[in-house]
């Protein structure tokens, strides 16, 4: 199945690689050698459901052209019976493991992490669990949408240099108005830390986070649009997420859905968003317009000069999907004619 998510999750170990081959041939480093920095649960009350994570640094030291092949082995203390464990991440400097099933209530383990080095020792490290679990992942609350004019700045660069030249020099950049989309996200509860959260915006129909299935449909993932956000839930001061709304050139209905998961590899989704016909369209110039948002007999003076923007929550929306339609085609017109 071509997973849009999975393509995207990849994306980056992928630019990784190939940056790494094309330096290789410039004459640059080699994939790094990792050591371990820290390795994780410890203590003597570990919840019986948590993820086992090492946490790896760069050691410039070490040698080159080193084949890196990671291991972990969980044993009860003092049996020699491997422990079925899923593996959850293996791109450095992050690799987590959990166990297929719940760890046993105030129970002694030992972890061994072997990097595949030729020569170097395993790390060792033990924890005690307690009697309970960690309550899992869930989120609270709903999604919040309102819109609001902004700016993006669009960079026109020429096609790197493999070997590191600088081109930056050469870029080129253009100020562009755009419409944004201020979207207030839930929050985060239970887990394990790590918590991310993907915020996505599609065309007409949510984005779909079932998991593959070799005998399932492919799941809708946008036909004119696509674009996603990643949000770190473990920081509280996180409570929207503002991106940019995409011009296909065609008229369409955003819709938006959130998926979180947490250091163990759980997940948890809430009800997507599709927005039907938003009762004020947002004006470029700051302000709202149209009719529906605010009493007729407000001012313009009265109003702020940043939009006010159009709020919807997950199960609202309005009565007539071609309204919305016509504003978005409207607002992308005069966008287009301000450019």
């Amino acid at each position: 199945m071509r997973a849009v998510r999975l393509l995207v999750l990849a994306s980056g170990f992928a630019t990784a690689l190939l940056h790494g081959r094309s330096a290789l041939a410039c004459g640059a480093s080699p994939t790094p050698y990792y050591v371990v920095e820290q390795e994780a649960p410890k203590g003597d009350t570990t919840p019986r459901n948590a993820p086992l994570v090492v946490e790896l640094k760069a050691d410039a030291s070490g040698p080159v052209d080193t084949g890196f092949f990671p291991t972990l082995t969980l044993t009860r203390a003092g049996s020699d019976v491997a422990i079925e464990l899923k593996s959850l991440g293996m791109v450095p400097p992050r690799l987590s493991w959990r166990a297929s099933e719940s760890l046993e209530p105030e129970t002694a383990y030992e972890a061994h992490f072997n990097s595949g080095y030729e020569g170097i020792p395993d790390t060792i490290w033990t924890f005690t669990t307690g009697l309970d679990s960690a309550p899992p992942l869930s989120l609270e609350g709903q999604l919040e949408v309102a819109f609001e004019p902004g700016v993006d700045t669009v960079y026109t660069c020429p096609s790197p240099n493999p070997c590191g030249n600088d081109t930056a020099a050469s870029c080129t950049s253009q100020v562009v108005q755009v419409t944004k989309a201020r979207v207030k996200i839930p929050r985060a509860i239970g887990g394990f830390p790590r918590r991310t959260g993907e915020l996505w915006l599609t065309d007409d129909m949510p984005y779909d986070f079932s998991p593959d299935s070799k005998t399932a449909p492919e799941p809708y993932q946008g036909q004119n649009v696509s674009k996603v956000e990643y949000v770190d839930l473990d920081d509280p001061s996180v409570q929207d997420v503002l991106l940019t709304v995409p011009d296909p050139g065609v008229a369409y209905r955003p819709c938006f859905a959130f998926s979180a998961s947490d250091g163990r590899g759980d997940q948890a989704t809430i009800q997507p968003l599709c927005l039907e016909a938003p009762a004020v369209p947002v004006s470029n110039e700051g302000g709202a317009g149209g009719s529906g948002g605010d009493s007729a007999d407000d001012s313009q003076e009265s109003r702020p000069r940043t939009s006010r923007g159009c709020n919807f929550r997950a199960g609202s929306g309005g009565t007539d999907s071609s309204a919305w339609l016509a504003s978005l085609s409207l607002l992308l017109l005069l966008r287009r004619r301000r450019a």
